[in-house]
């Protein structure tokens, strides 16, 4: 199988935006890192799976990835992301396709997050893949850090 594309980079941003006039894109906000506040009631203690259950953060967020064409003519390759927590736990998949016209020597997919589910504090992998077979080859990753605060507790 000859390789049609190649990966240049992913980053996680909050928003991106495509310039009409020269088609260049511009990072809003990029993510390294984001601290969540969680407030505990007076009578909760931290046991159980309160670290380690997966909790839901309002969020919304870009995956911005950009390919770049190795071979000719059109290009439909199958590719896609995966969220990991810092465990390795896969949280979220999503797939898409890399669509390039003969005339197209780059293209670049914006993945849209409404949301983000966590687990744990710690290293979040954006995984990007690219079909390869029967299966998928890691060809990208983007990361972010997710730190947990419990303001209330010092109290």
């Amino acid at each position: 199988m000859s390789k049609k594309i190649e990966h240049l980079w992913s980053i996680l941003c909050e928003k991106s935006v495509i310039d009409q006039e020269t088609n260049n894109i511009s990072l809003t906000n990029v993510l390294e890192s984001i601290q969540v506040q969680i407030q505990l009631a007076k009578d909760v203690s931290i046991e159980g799976n309160l670290l380690t259950a997966e909790k839901a953060l309002p969020i919304n967020f870009e995956l911005v990835t950009a390919w770049r064409r190795l071979g000719e003519g059109e290009i439909k390759e199958p590719a896609r992301v995966e969220c990991f927590d810092p465990n390795g736990k896969l949280l979220a998949t999503y797939d898409y396709k890399v669509e390039m016209v003969k005339s197209s020597e780059r293209y670049r997919f914006r993945t849209r997050f409404n949301g983000f589910k966590f687990t744990v504090p710690g290293n979040y992998r954006f995984v990007t893949k690219l079909r390869q077979g029967s299966g998928y080859k890691e060809v990208g990753a983007a990361f972010f850090d997710v730190k947990m605060a419990f303001p209330n507790l010092s109290k």
